[in-house]
């Protein structure tokens, strides 16, 4: 690391991002990912100082499988950390920097545990664990913004309902007023009580394929305007 120029280029790899991954199952998704780095971006002339830092290290984690210290993922048991890789653009510090990271992780898992080491990651991989869950609260702004949509929305529909529920009124009333003035031209009553039933299911009919019930009180008016009718036209 100290041989690395801190400013200037960068460079571009994938890595594994922790997140909520445990200490274990971050280890064994990006031992890989080291060797990777390594192999891709810190190559040096042959029997330099820093070529052979990177082939000590390359032999150190190849060592790490070879003696099954930590085992490698096994696609037929566990699904391949895809979700946990993120793009990065470090400068080649920073990279190794995270390379170190793992490497210590490692050191501390086999130094401070007592009891052998579960590998298992087949749960924390899957696509269901690594999904987040937005625990954060609403801000209240955002609450009240939308409680007056929500009153605004509800306030459109009610005026819509009333609009097309007088259109319809105005329909019935217009309607019955021809036949009321029909009725004192020819002074003669529609054929019988039968054609208000089935006016009335009609007017019903149309009001429910516009969306809308009518009201027992509306039905009521409208009887009452056939009742008046068929008076007048007595």
């Amino acid at each position: 690391i100290n041989n690395q120029m801190r400013n200037g280029c960068s460079i571009s790899y994938m890595f594994i991002e922790k997140r909520n991954l445990s200490s274990v199952c971050y280890v064994k998704a990006a031992l890989p990912r080291v060797l990777d780095l390594l192999s891709a971006h810190f190559r040096y002339s042959r029997g330099s100082e820093s070529a052979l830092s990177v082939l000590l290290l390359q032999d150190l984690i190849h060592n790490i499988y070879s003696q099954q210290c930590v085992p490698p993922l096994n696609e037929e048991l566990e699904e391949i950390p895809v979700v946990f890789l993120k793009q990065y653009i470090d400068s080649p510090v920073q990279a190794l920097q995270r390379a170190k990271e793992v490497l210590d992780i490692y050191l501390q898992l086999i130094t401070q545990t007592n009891t052998a080491v579960d590998w298992s990651c087949t749960v924390e991989y899957s696509y269901s664990y690594t999904t987040p869950v937005n625990t954060e609260l609403p801000s209240t702004h955002s609450t009240e913004a939308t409680q007056v949509n929500l009153r605004r929305e509800q306030n459109s529909s009610d005026l819509s309902f009333y609009k097309l529920g007088f259109i319809v009124l105005a329909v019935c009333g217009g309607i019955f007023l021809l036949i009321t003035f029909s009725c004192f031209i020819h002074r003669k009553v529609p054929s019988s009580y039968r054609f208000w039933k089935i006016f009335l299911a009609i007017i019903n009919f149309l009001a429910q394929s516009l969306g809308m019930n009518l009201s027992n009180s509306v039905n009521s008016f409208v009887a009452r305007l056939a009742a008046i009718t068929a008076l007048f036209c007595l």
